[in-house]
């Protein structure tokens, strides 16, 4: 394999490392502590519900997971009435995290290393 190949490669590599990750279908944070309480003296399949830190409502059942009842939502989420325009503009204006800079310094440094190294390839010629 060429350099010039080899680099490319890298940094299509690189570059799909540093894309943002899909959101996750879970609460993250707080809402999952919420969610394992819902179901603390209830059993198998009782309907629970759950606020999380927002105040976001979540309905569901209990299910059985690692051994014991967490409160699985299975209708929508209900969102804080007050929460949703602040909301709606946070969650456009994100800041990337540490490693989403760390990917995209990443990039530019192989994107530079294989400019380089094209360049001195097409220098030798």
């Amino acid at each position: 394999m060429s350099a010039a190949r080899l680099a490319l490669t890298v940094v299509v590599f690189v570059l799909v490392l540093g894309l943002p990750s899909p959101a996750s279908a879970h609460d993250s944070g707080d809402g999952n502590a919420f969610m394992w309480r819902a179901c603390d003296g209830r059993q198998l399949d009782d309907t629970c519900a759950f606020q999380n830190a927002v105040h976001d409502l979540y309905r569901g059942t209990c299910q059985s997971m690692s051994n014991a009842l967490v409160c699985v939502r299975n209708q929508p989420i209900e969102r804080a009435a007050s929460q949703l325009p602040n909301r709606m503009a946070s969650s456009n204006a994100q800041s990337p995290r540490w490693w989403q800079w760390l990917a995209m310094a990443g990039v530019l440094a192989i994107s530079g290393a294989a400019m380089v190294v094209l360049h001195a390839g097409k220098r030798q010629r």
